[in-house]
């Protein structure tokens, strides 16, 4: 709830005049995902990737697209492919960060429920379990990041 405060606050749209928005629900989606992203990731995720927003929701749009969601090949569906790419390279981009600024393996009962860099505990947490897993490489930490920020 901070974060979603935070980010209308700092909204360039809203402003004290009465403004039409094409599409409040849009809006709110959009406004909802950033906090949630935020309180889950932190903050880094977003600010190192200026269009995960935009580009989660393109890869949302396209997942219920049955030629997606049946494994066609990419030459079917470009579109739903290229939205889930950019969103796994901006998952890859905030890992490799996060990983160069802090350390996941050393967690404590003393360390607290939030990390400037992955954020929710939880996040962390799972960064330690996936580094300790040999089949998990960067590409499939990030694919269950992703099914993580989707449900």
């Amino acid at each position: 709830m901070t974060n979603l405060g935070r980010n209308f606050n700092n909204n360039q749209s809203i402003q004290t005049e009465w403004v039409d928005l094409p599409d409040l629900y849009a809006f709110l989606q959009v406004e909802t995902f950033r906090a949630v992203v935020e309180s889950m990731c932190g903050m880094h995720l977003l600010s190192l990737n200026p269009t995960f927003v935009e580009d989660f929701r393109e890869f949302d749009r396209s997942i219920s697209m049955p030629m997606f969601v049946m494994g066609f090949p990419r030459w079917l569906c470009p579109t739903a492919y290229k939205a889930r790419d950019r969103v796994l390279q901006g998952l890859k981009n905030w890992h490799k960060f996060a990983h160069e600024r802090s350390d996941c393996t050393e967690l404590g009962s003393d360390d607290g429920d939030w990390d400037p860099y992955f954020g929710s505990r939880f996040m962390k947490e799972r960064q330690s379990y996936c580094m300790r897993m040999d089949p998990m490489n960067a590409d499939a930490v990030a694919a269950e990041d992703l099914g993580i920020l989707y449900t």
